[in-house]
């Protein structure tokens, strides 16, 4: 829940940061919101039309009282319907999350149809992947599965080249695959491409460190987002901060009439 809505200022080259609280999930998050005046649009692929484009930085994002990987591992076996082992990393940024490779399930990144074994390993793997963070298997636990770069075409028919993306993928949302990416599997998407080891940074180009920018090939397009990690003396990672661009648009306008002799209550 968003405490107060954002505020713009009136100068035409500056901008406001807001921040806001997620009351359901304890962490803070940062708006940067553009002058009215400014006019730059721009379109996030997956998502109808354009808008103001306004940065948003989630700080120390995570879930619940979760470790960012709550088995202390990089990488985890679990077992999916056919009997195979597959690698795979539990995340717990955002929404608790499985990353898994994609051929290691025989599954396609895009194209793939959501048939009865791709919903059965679905479901498989979230409800190990849950037992195995530790929290609750609801509808908030993702599988995603990932893959080296590739060139591909989007759902809006544009080509996407392999030297654009630093990893493909895609992710699972209740009963179906999503239909471009969703915004918390993409912080825990990011947060992985910072920690050695993990299933996303082994199919990523990006170059690895504390900080990260990874250029997401989903579905829908490309997303960029970054992430900050900081590994404490015990060796427990941590995600500082991850952030991505999303979009302002007008939903409604109109008029509200009151009395010529109303006048606000006093306090």
């Amino acid at each position: 829940m968003i405490r107060r809505p954002p505020r713009s200022t009136l100068s035409s080259s500056s901008a406001a940061s807001d921040v806001y609280k997620r009351q359901n999930a304890g962490y803070r998050m940062v708006a940067t919101v553009p002058s009215p005046l400014e006019r730059e649009l721009v379109q996030i692929p997956g998502v109808p039309g354009a808008g103001t484009p306004i940065p948003v930085e989630l700080l120390q994002p995570r879930f619940g009282d979760a470790e960012l990987l709550p088995t202390g591992r990089a990488v985890d076996s679990l077992v999916i319907p056919s009997g195979a082992v597959v690698d795979a990393t539990l995340a717990c940024g955002a929404n608790p999350t499985v990353f898994v490779k994609a051929a290691q399930l025989g599954f396609k990144v895009f194209g793939q149809e959501y048939n009865a074994n791709v919903a059965a390993t679905v479901d498989a793997l979230r409800a190990q992947g849950a037992m195995a963070m530790g929290v609750e298997l609801t509808a908030a636990v993702r599988v995603c599965w990932v893959d080296a770069p590739v060139a591909y075409t989007a759902s809006d028919g544009k080509t996407v080249c392999a030297e654009d993306t630093d990893l493909v993928g895609c992710i699972s949302t209740p009963g179906r695959i999503h239909h471009a990416f969703t915004g918390t599997g993409a912080i825990n998407l990011a947060g992985m491409a910072c920690i050695d080891g993990t299933v996303v940074q082994q199919c990523s180009r990006a170059e690895g460190g504390t900080t990260v920018r990874t250029r997401l090939g989903h579905p829908g397009g490309v997303m960029q987002v970054q992430a900050e990690c900081s590994v404490s003396v015990g060796g427990v990672s941590r995600l500082e901060r991850a952030g991505f661009v999303r979009t302002g648009r007008l939903l409604t306008c109109g008029d509200f009439f009151v009395p010529e002799d109303w006048s606000v209550p006093a306090c």
